[in-house]
């Protein structure tokens, strides 16, 4: 009995730490991609409508009467018909903003801690670095999701091109069309997604000076907005691009459209939407980046204390004292077995848990 104490504990004292890693590897995966799904879908109720007007008027080449621009058909109608006019393409966009959301800041954490594992020792301070090629990586990943990407834009800005298909009807009719544009789409991601998460490291690093400390939320939501602004602007040429081939309304291809727009509308064509995205980022980036690092950060705090935890004892209370003395009581064989009697232990080491 003696030998299988011993063996028991020493089995345990070995197999506690990996579980506990386990269990705190977890609680990091849950915040990353449950805070991302949060993230989405709050950004998805909240912001759909002012996308869709954002990318009519990118999607636009002449100089015409805004309203019919951004309502269409129900420029002349009713309140709530014009705010029905900015609904289209919601299922698709649903699909498309929680897939992309979760992939895009559940796995750029991740991304970046194994970024951190192979490059040299004076590098992994640099959090614009960091954070910007980690996020640039993940960012070129997301034209995976550019079919549900086009199929949104199209709703937005041709819906009767898809008229009455359903999404599977859709799919399979267009096949690899859904990925045009594809080459545009990442040209876009990589200096964005960079932007948008270096920034974002760089202000908490420079401004508030950041490093291991948990953020609070106002700083998260300053150094999101400031990421947020910075991504907007920079790729905003590169995004009037991809949504004219997206859209299927210019027949040329993205270089053929680019020197349309210098032709026609100058080198402002390029910032066409620039206003209401720039708008719309600040508030987005609340409820979507903010609180997706709101929720990461708050999971992580578990793995902290899981690590803090390890190889620390506390006092057994008497509910613990009387079960553990009922557990060893049953467990004794007077006779058969050399059984050393022991006192129930008064404290507990956590390691074991």
């Amino acid at each position: 009995m003696a030998a299988m104490a011993g063996s028991s504990t020493a089995g345990s004292s070995t197999a506690a730490p990996a579980a506990m890693a386990s269990q705190a590897s977890r609680f990091i995966y849950a915040g990353a991609y449950g805070g991302a799904l949060v993230a989405g879908g709050m950004e998805l109720a909240l912001f759909h409508p002012m996308d869709t007007v954002a990318k009519r008027l990118m999607n636009d080449s002449s100089s015409g009467d805004f309203k019919k621009i951004i309502f269409k058909d129900a420029a002349e109608s009713s309140i709530l018909a014009k705010g029905r006019a900015l609904l289209p393409g919601l299922g698709y966009a649903a699909v498309y903003k929680l897939s992309q959301r979760v992939y895009k800041f559940g796995s750029q954490p991740i991304i970046k801690e194994q970024l951190r594992e192979r490059v040299p020792e004076n590098l992994k301070s640099n959090k614009l670095l960091m954070d910007g090629v980690s996020g640039m990586v993940v960012g070129m990943g997301e034209v995976a999701l550019l079919p549900f990407d086009v199929l949104k834009i199209k709703m937005q800005t041709n819906s009767a091109a898809l008229g009455d298909l359903t999404m599977k009807q859709v799919i399979q009719s267009e096949g690899w069309n859904l990925y045009k544009g594809w080459q545009w789409t990442m040209a876009r991601n990589a200096p964005g997604s960079f932007a948008l998460f270096g920034v974002n490291g760089l202000v908490k690093d420079k401004v508030f000076g950041i490093q291991e400390q948990r953020p609070t939320f106002f700083q998260h939501f300053v150094s999101s907005t400031a990421g947020g602004v910075a991504s907007v602007l920079l790729v905003c040429p590169l995004d009037v691009i991809k949504t004219r081939v997206q859209s299927g309304l210019y027949g040329g291809k993205g270089m053929q459209i680019m020197q349309d727009i210098i032709r026609e509308e100058g080198f402002g064509g390029f910032m066409k939407g620039s206003v209401p995205k720039v708008l719309m980022t600040a508030p987005k980036l609340i409820f979507s980046f903010t609180i997706a690092q709101w929720v990461a950060d708050f999971f992580k705090s578990f793995d902290a204390k899981l690590a803090d935890a390890k190889g620390k004892e506390i006092e057994a209370t008497p509910e613990m004292q009387k079960a553990m003395e009922e557990a060893m009581n049953a467990a004794k064989v007077r006779d058969d077995l050399d059984f050393v009697s022991a006192p129930t232990p008064t404290t507990i080491s956590l390691a074991s848990l």
